[in-house]
């Protein structure tokens, strides 16, 4: 059992059609574990097929394990277009994505410090950029209050027309 752990929230929805159904989506349901990276991947047809999380352990320390990739959706062993994990003892408190041409080509993940004393999230929040065109506007972006203590522990996506126009987050407060 970890030193810290999580209670799991209201879910945000983002998006031009932020409550369509979703084409892949993947949550952590272990919560003495944290998403400390993410990827995805649209087919040839505009439809998100291939979700990636990687996952860690809160350790009995209070610091973040070894991550582990779990993957999720209809093409869940594809390779993937825009993908990253954030930095040491981080964790992903917001997630923000862009399609062009039937492609994930921008993937940002917002991430903050967990202190492995406190189980406290820094205030600081540092954005990771991912893709083939990483600084591209978003077409969806959510990221937890710097004051808050909220964590992303799933997401869902939908692609339409091209664009990234769902985007669910599961959410959780560390406790």
């Amino acid at each position: 059992m970890s030193k810290f752990n999580w209670l799991k929230c209201v879910p945000v929805n983002v998006g031009s059609d932020p409550n369509h159904s979703l084409e892949v989506q993947g949550t952590v349901t272990d919560q003495s574990s944290v998403i400390v990276g993410m990827g995805a991947r649209i087919d040839s047809n505009n439809d998100f097929t291939t979700l990636a999380l990687w996952v860690a352990p809160i350790q009995d320390d209070g610091t973040i394990g070894k991550s582990k990739m779990v993957t999720f959706g209809s093409d869940p062993d594809h390779s993937l277009e825009a993908s990253g994990q954030v930095g040491n003892q981080e964790v992903v408190t917001g997630v923000g994505m862009r399609a062009a041409s039937g492609d994930l080509t921008t993937l940002v993940l917002y991430a903050r410090r967990l202190d492995a004393n406190t189980g406290r999230l820094s205030t600081a929040v540092t954005p990771y950029k991912f893709g083939t065109d990483p600084n591209q506007d978003l077409e969806v972006d959510w990221n937890s209050c710097d004051g808050s203590q909220t964590i992303i522990n799933g997401i869902g996506l939908r692609c339409a027309s091209g664009d990234v126009t769902t985007m669910v987050l599961d959410t959780a407060n560390l406790v």
